[in-house]
């Protein structure tokens, strides 16, 4: 078996994935696939059609909206990928919400879709939400349809975009957006619209409940819609009245609980602490200077604006667990073992969670079920379907339609029967996990891989992240310094690699890539860190 894992790929990706799976051993949950033919290029969020739950509306990051029927046929609704741009990092379409009233045959807004994205070219990154008509006729027609309500400029690091879109039970549309890598986007209500959560009025509608926008922020431009009157910061000299909550690093997914309608946040956190938060009207969560209860190396504002507030949850980071990604309180009368539970995940880790929702003070995250796509990869939304099923989309390859939509259902499957399964995908099928089999791992695809997962600490051009606090930024290495280049041999790099950094030893900041990269992936990985020092020259 040694030998057959060292020679056959497709056999050393299947039991890096059993592995992995084993991780869930003794779990009471499991993931089943909603659609096992249908191709889906990194689905980053399901919602159902509300006038029709057999259909389900699955937006594609590369900036395509699809719709699944019962069969599972799949049909392209609106296409504005050429919006999009480069995909890259943390870009992409990463959030829409469909209109209260979408379906509704009487109703002028029965096909307005919402959509959070990034505008990506070679030398510049814009952020951008915007409403579509997708009940228009044609795709020409659909696409022709964008209301730009949001524009903002970004600079091109590409991370913290957030992107969460949601309708309130107060019928305002919910917006979070990240602090775009940039320190002058935080502890502020005047600059941009970055780095919190923000509400507006998409109807319009004036008088008591609403008015014109006041103030453009310092770059880009808002239109199309009103501020809301009881706003935290309306009137206050110099703020954008859009700020609904602030002090949020990067806000990338959010839901209201329909029985308190309190508002809970996934923010994903540093290199260390992920958190989740329970937003409100006005509140600071304190990034940078705090960050899941801990007190960070940044400075305390010398005046804090809104109302200081702590996380509900947070966590520490593993060797995969290191990017939150926020889900639903369960409601349902389904699975009644999670009612009354705030069901998350962790996007790097490809596991789902649940914690107390009612409860307050020192509690530990259980979990549920866990996927084999993980690694950045992983798990791209939660969400609770109308029939009381939680379903999440798991992003799978960039280069391959891997991804997934998932139910979560109570295992009746033995471990063994799950491995037999995984096995049985080596012999007439096509590999459809997280994992890209090495033959042809090109140089752009190793460049990609190392910008998807590596460049949030060691920078796109491996000299490290300005973003990085300092204790963290004092252990990462120079990739283009000689020094480090001469002091470390090819396996010395492919073991931290694959290892990680506790594996050997070493700051448990770097975590164990070994299951998401096969063994020609990490030689070309290797090759391309030495590149580092060429390019330096």
């Amino acid at each position: 078996m040694a030998v057959y894992f060292k020679k056959n790929k497709d056999f050393a990706n299947t039991i890096n994935q059993i592995r992995n799976l084993s991780d869930g051993l003794g779990l009471k949950w499991q993931f089943v696939r909603l659609y096992s033919q249908v191709p889906l290029s990194q689905p980053i969020l399901v919602r159902q059609h509300p006038g029709a739950p057999e259909t389900f509306f699955v937006l594609e990051r590369g900036g395509k909206l699809i719709t699944l029927n019962s069969g599972g046929d799949r049909t392209v609704l609106l296409d504005f990928s050429s919006r999009v741009g480069i995909v890259q990092v943390e870009n992409g379409a990463v959030g829409y919400a469909l209109h209260p009233e979408f379906g509704s045959q009487s109703s002028p807004k029965k096909g307005y879709a919402y959509f959070h994205y990034t505008d990506v070219t070679a030398d510049r990154q814009i952020n951008r939400l915007s409403r579509f008509d997708v009940s228009l006729p044609t795709q020409k027609e659909r696409l022709k349809s964008e209301l730009v309500l949001i524009e903002q400029p970004r600079n091109r690091s590409g991370f913290h975009n957030g992107g969460s879109v949601e309708f309130g039970p107060d019928g305002f549309l919910y917006l979070g957006v990240g602090d775009a890598n940039d320190n002058d986007n935080l502890q502020t209500v005047s600059k941009g619209l970055f780095s919190g959560i923000f509400r507006i009025d998409v109807n319009s509608v004036g008088g008591k409940i609403s008015h014109p926008i006041s103030r453009q922020p310092k770059s880009g431009f808002t239109a199309n819609y009103m501020i809301p009157n009881n706003n935290p910061f309306v009137g206050r000299p110099e703020s954008l009245e859009e700020f609904w909550a602030l002090g949020l690093r990067n806000p990338f997914r959010f839901s209201f609980d329909p029985e308190t309608q309190k508002l809970w946040v996934g923010d994903v956190g540093a290199e260390q602490i992920e958190e989740v938060d329970i937003v409100t009207r006005g509140g600071n969560y304190q990034f940078p200077y705090f960050e899941g209860g801990r007190r960070t190396e940044r400075a305390i504002p010398e005046k804090i604006i809104g109302i200081e507030s702590p996380p509900y949850f947070a966590y520490r980071h593993k060797a995969n667990e290191r990017a939150v990604i926020g889900g639903v309180v369960y409601r349902g009368d389904k699975h009644m073992d999670l009612k009354g539970k705030y069901i998350f995940a962790d996007n790097a880790a490809g596991q789902l969670y649940s914690i107390d929702a009612d409860k307050s003070g020192q509690m530990e995250k259980r979990a549920l079920a866990k996927t084999d796509q993980f690694g950045y990869v992983g798990i791209a939304s939660v969400v609770e379907s109308l029939s009381g099923d939680i379903l999440v989309t798991t992003l799978g390859s960039k280069t391959n339609p891997t991804g997934n939509i998932l139910k979560l259902e109570m295992r009746e499957s033995s471990l063994l029967s799950d491995i037999i399964e995984l096995v049985g995908g080596l012999f007439g099928h096509s590999e459809d996990g997280a994992h890209v089999h090495g033959e042809g791992f090109s140089a752009m695809q190793s460049q990609e891989s190392y910008i998807e997962n590596c460049s949030r600490c060691h920078g796109v051009d491996g000299r490290g992240s300005k973003e990085l606090e300092s204790e963290l930024a004092r252990i990462i290495p120079d990739f283009s310094d000689p020094k480090f280049q001469s002091s470390r041999s090819d396996e010395e790099l492919r073991e931290v690699i694959l290892k990680g950094g506790a594996g050997i030893g070493k700051s448990e900041a770097m975590p164990p890539w070994e299951g998401v990269l096969d063994e020609e992936q990490t030689k070309s990985m290797v090759k391309l860190l030495r590149g580092f020092e060429r390019a330096k020259k």
